[in-house]
């Protein structure tokens, strides 16, 4: 993603915490997206970014809707469903900073399993890692279910 700030490009990389500014400098990413749009930076996305970035919008809203989620719950649970395990830092990168502290991830993932219960989900911990989905395509399942139900 690249960002107009003045005269200088930025090339915010996805996934990680630093940017590079078209003079060369590398500077830590101490801003969110929404963040950078409030200060009055442009945002330019490649088309391919930005249906990745509303698809991944899509799912958050619908898991918001299906399980009666806040938005933290919401993406780390859309980002649980991506992969088979998911370590404590792309948990907090999903929740929109790379900066946030991982016992903010501890608490999320703790009211998220008292959300799921009722459906019969199970969020496992992987030691030292992170955590893990144990059901992941019914997660899906029930995901793309409400999308569906969201566009009718």
């Amino acid at each position: 993603m690249r960002r107009a700030a003045g005269s200088l490009l930025v090339e915010i990389k996805e996934n990680q915490n630093e940017i590079t500014t078209s003079n060369g400098k590398t500077e830590l990413l101490v801003m969110t997206v929404n963040t950078a749009l409030e200060r009055g930076y442009k945002i330019v996305m490649p088309p391919a970014g930005r249906e990745r970035v509303s698809r991944n919008l899509l799912l958050i809203e619908a898991a918001r809707a299906r399980f009666n989620l806040t938005p933290g719950e919401a993406r780390i649970l859309v980002a649980l469903t991506k992969r088979d395990r998911v370590s404590k830092e792309d948990l907090c990168a999903a929740l929109g900073n790379p900066l946030t502290k991982r016992k903010v991830v501890d608490v999320l993932v703790c009211k998220l399993r008292k959300k799921l219960i009722p459906y019969g989900v199970q969020i496992g911990t992987i030691y030292r890692m992170g955590h893990q989905l144990i059901d992941r395509d019914k997660v899906r399942t029930l995901l793309v279910e409400q999308e569906a139900q969201g566009e009718e």
